[in-house]
């Protein structure tokens, strides 16, 4: 059900649950385009007739202005995590979700279940036929296509979600857009057949089209950019190492990094708020426009210049 800002006694009760389960079970999931921070909570209710506790998966969504958007009646509880998520034009919330193992296995690699709900009418609409095994979700910021990857291919769908403008083949573990639009995907796999088993992937930066304009290898689990959309960070293993790194997408370089010893397959994607901070990761970055890396620049100078213009 939509909760807004005069609640009846039964919205208050809701909106409390709300307020208390983000003290602990509060979980940032996404930014929105229009710059909206999506939360997940976690509500238990006692039943007065049952002893037993009931637990519901809440979403919210904080606009810039402060005001909230809080969306109850999904049907999920906490055994199902929602990883990622969407408004659509008409207002209905899209989503992934998925059941974590509890030893943080690579669950992800059978697929996530994309869902579309209306929260007026507390009813999940239709998705296009042939969408399986979510693995990523990214949303465009210039022309608000929901861009969905798959085990094996990236497709894009139009600002509701109701059919598909195009597919390609593409092995997706993770998916960001910069601000011209173009795609980047990422995927990452421990390649176990020889007698060194190594993890490999790449980062590859694709046209609205699904033409690859770029390509690098860089073992990849999750994908964000900077908050001026010019820089990409990823979350993954490069050269045996688990890293946070930043990168330049115009010349696929390497401007910065830091240690993740904490990488897991499956874990909650990595998010930029509009502060500029970084969060899912063991560390704190606050970084807001492609200048904010250059101070911590540990290599070889590179030219920057055409990402600072973006």
């Amino acid at each position: 059900m939509l909760r807004l800002f005069q609640p009846s006694r039964e919205q208050k009760s809701i909106h409390a649950e709300f307020q208390e389960a983000g003290k602990n079970n509060a979980d940032v999931i996404a930014v929105l385009s229009d710059g909206s921070i999506a939360k997940r909570f976690l509500c238990e209710s006692k039943p007065l007739d049952d002893m037993s506790k009931k637990s519901e998966i809440l979403l919210e969504l904080e606009r810039p202005n402060g005001d909230r958007k809080q969306i109850s009646g999904l049907g999920l509880d906490n055994s199902d995590y929602v990883y990622y998520v969407g408004e659509l034009l008409r207002g209905n919330i899209i989503f992934a979700y998925g059941n974590p193992h509890p030893n943080h296995y690579p669950f992800k690699y059978s697929g996530l279940f994309l869902r579309i709900f209306d929260p007026l009418t507390q009813q999940y609409l239709s998705i296009p036929e042939g969408i399986h095994h979510i693995q990523a979700f990214a949303v465009s910021p210039k022309t608000k296509n929901i861009i969905l990857g798959t085990n094996n291919e990236i497709i894009v769908l139009d600002p509701d979600a109701q059919s598909i403008k195009r597919r390609w083949k593409a092995n997706v573990s993770a998916l960001t857009v910069l601000s011209d639009g173009c795609i980047v995907s990422g995927d990452g796999f421990c390649d176990s057949k020889g007698e060194n088993p190594a993890w490999i992937g790449k980062i590859i930066i694709w046209d609205s089209s699904g033409n690859p304009l770029k390509i690098w290898d860089a073992p990849t689990f999750s994908l964000t950019t900077s908050v001026d959309k010019a820089l990409i960070i990823s979350r993954g293993i490069n050269t045996g190492q688990k890293l946070l790194s930043v990168w330049d997408p115009h010349t696929g370089h390497q401007i910065a990094s830091q240690p993740d010893e904490n990488i897991y397959l499956g874990q909650r994607p990595l998010v930029m708020l509009p502060s500029g901070e970084l969060i899912n990761s063991p560390r704190s970055w606050r970084l807001t426009i492609a200048r904010d890396f250059v101070p911590i620049l540990q290599q070889k100078a590179i030219d920057h210049s055409r990402a600072l213009r973006q």
